[in-house]
């Protein structure tokens, strides 16, 4: 199941740690190599290439005969390859995890080693829709670099029954090299085409990554060619390099990724692998070729340990940053050497059946307990060797339950009896619940619309997500609900998107000619996600008085939208809720209380801080409800 010792490629194993080297130093915010993360499309084409060879090497080997069965080694060979390492990693995590994380990290981190060891977590955080790769908030994802192990293995399924089509039905390699690369260029144009627009989609998920791999394919069908004098293979090589050391050079975090900038390191990539120097003086060097031996276990672990970095608030610092560098390679090392290696040979030597069970049992173990882990919602109140108990910040029960979508609108009501109150907004409403509940004079009931993102604006247009949502509401309190029960609307709002401010005033105005309306102020927002940081900060001997942010800069944030507010009550007759003398002092709004995180993240109410603003929202019905 090993590739042959003497088909070897040190210019392959090179790339391999050009590539793991650009792609720590880059998470590890090394400066110089703000493009860093072209590494990943480095190893896409060599995969590509490896992948072509072996199967093709295969296809004529068996000149056709027991296809189903060489192609079940070959899905075998490549999970005794990747699986055993990933699985003591998310091991490893687990255990950890147990330890040291709060429930809420522990929830995140069991649904992450589920969707790594069943490589789907390029959907996974596709679909989390919590920020971009690049975003800090996807800065505290221990496993957030597997996507890619997802990518390469989603191409490992379908790549390998397209080439056996491919070979079926034409031994011709001009035909077999012209469908390839059609489907190469089709994958590029749907990367070239999407990036700008969906940027989560391109970056992630296959149709516009396969392009890359297809390259490294393209590399090995290629025949072989006659350069001119001028043009020495070493030349090609360092032409192959400077492309790539461009990539990391001058692309950054900024940059449209990965659509046509792209194609810079995966043609330098390509050169370098047509030219195939085994003598190269940029490939040969003794410590380059140990990296690349070692470039999957460093990969695997070097994240988790720039996670760590984040949680430690250290992330910046170029000297935790460079110790924590050495150690990714040492414990790649490590990995190699005890995990890597002994797994490969034994599982090479037994029977197929054994090999699979091997590595499916451990791996179906691991998620399984996973799965119980996230059932539990990360296991709150477990004994821990620090006492974090009282930095554990819950959130409502039916949070996620309860949150609309772009494809499905949710109507949820909280509570019994009578109708009381509306809520409307985004996922700061949906964080409030409890409080407003709380607040009801007759213990009846809230109905309650929420989408997170979504500010609620009634704007001409029915192009969003968004807009439909809130048209879809306000249809609903239009038509269906008592027009003397209150509403009460709150959004995330801030001065930096002034485009709304006017619309305000004008949403605020269409809602408040059918029903008495309440404006929330915004919530105070901290820097940092306040249970995490806070615990951490705690364990580690830190003060944790200084999360929080002062009234100063939290009126400098929302000066305007204040003033909207301020209009919109002037004009409409709408009424303010204003959460600031609930949960601030004179100077300060602070996201604890008595060592306790009034937040859940670092803007979301957790439901101890819910309690401080009961009698805040009992202002609305200080007067008594409509009989």
């Amino acid at each position: 199941m090993n590739e042959l010792k003497e088909n070897f490629r040190y210019d392959i194993n090179g790339l391999r740690a050009y590539a793991v080297l650009a792609v720590t130093m880059f998470h590890f915010r090394v400066p110089g190599f703000e493009g860093g993360f072209v590494g990943v499309d480095v190893f896409f084409v060599i995969s590509g290439f490896l992948m072509t060879q072996i199967l093709v090497n295969r296809i004529r080997a068996n000149d056709g005969n027991d296809q189903g069965k060489w192609l079940l080694y070959f899905y075998l060979s490549r999970a005794c390859r990747i699986l055993p390492a990933l699985i003591f990693l998310c091991a490893f995590l687990l255990v950890a995890g147990l330890l040291l994380l709060l429930s809420y990290d522990l929830r995140k981190l069991s649904s992450q080693i589920v969707a790594s060891l069943s490589f789907l977590s390029n959907f996974k955080f596709f679909n989390d829709g919590d920020g971009a790769y690049f975003d800090a908030v996807s800065q505290n994802k221990f496993l957030l670099h597997t996507w890619s192990l997802s990518v390469e293995w989603q191409f490992y399924l379908v790549f390998p029954i397209i080439l056996l089509i491919i070979c079926n039905i034409s031994n011709n390699s001009k035909i077999r090299l012209v469908t390839i690369f059609t489907l190469f260029t089709v994958s590029f144009a749907i990367s070239v085409f999407i990036t700008p627009f969906k940027p989560q989609f391109a970056f992630y998920l296959l149709p516009t990554r396969a392009w890359e791999l297809l390259a490294g394919s393209l590399v090995f069908l290629a025949p072989s060619l006659r350069f001119p004098q001028c043009l020495t293979a070493r030349s090609i090589e360092t032409v192959g390099f400077l492309l790539i050391s461009t990539s990391i050079i001058f692309f950054d975090e900024t940059s449209t990724w990965p659509g046509f900038a792209a194609l810079l390191p995966v043609l330098g990539t390509s050169l370098v692998l047509f030219v195939a120097l085994q003598d190269s003086r940029w490939t040969r060097l003794r410590g380059l070729q140990a990296i690349g031996n070692w470039s999957y276990s460093i990969y695997l672990w070097h994240w988790p340990l720039a996670v760590a970095l984040v949680y430690l608030e250290v992330e910046s610092e170029l000297s935790f940053s460079m110790m924590a560098l050495i150690f990714s390679i040492f414990i790649g090392w490590i990995s190699f050497t005890w995990v890597e290696k002994p797994t490969r040979r034994v599982l090479s030597r037994i029977n197929p059946m054994f090999a699979f069970l091997s590595i499916a049992i451990p791996a179906l173990i691991i998620i399984f307990l996973s799965l119980v882990i996230h059932q539990m919602n990360g296991v709150p109140g477990r004994k821990m060797p620090f006492n974090l108990d009282r930095f554990e910040a819950r959130y409502h029960s039916r949070r996620d339950e309860c949150l609309s979508t772009g494809k499905k609108f949710k109507e949820c009501i909280y509570g019994h009896g009578n109708l009381e109150a509306i809520l409307l907004g985004d996922s700061h409403a949906g964080s409030m619940v409890t409080a407003i509940q709380q607040s009801l004079p007759n213990n009846g009931s809230l109905v309650a619309f929420s989408f997170p993102g979504c500010v609620t604006l009634f704007d001409d247009s029915l192009e969003s997500d968004c807009s439909r949502f809130n048209w879809k509401a306000l249809q609903l309190l239009n038509k269906s609900f008592n027009p003397n029960i209150p509403l009460l609307i709150v959004n995330r709002l801030d001065d930096s998107k002034t485009d709304y401010l006017q619309n305000i005033v004008n949403t605020a105005c269409i809602v408040a000619s059918s029903r008495p309306v309440w404006l929330v102020r915004p919530l105070p927002e901290m820097s940092v996600e306040v249970p995490r940081i806070s615990a951490y900060r705690y364990m580690l001997g830190r003060s944790i008085e200084d999360i929080s942010v002062t009234l100063t800069e939290y009126h400098l944030r929302h000066k305007l939208v204040w003033e909207a507010q301020d209009k919109a009550a002037a004009q409409c007759g709408v009424r303010i809720l204003d959460p600031l003398p609930y949960i601030c002092d004179t100077n300060k709004c602070s996201g604890l209380y008595a060592e306790r995180p009034l937040y859940y993240d670092a803007d979301h109410l957790s439901e101890y801080g819910n309690e401080f603003l009961v009698s805040m929202f009992r202002k609305v019905f200080a007067t008594g409800l409509p009989k």
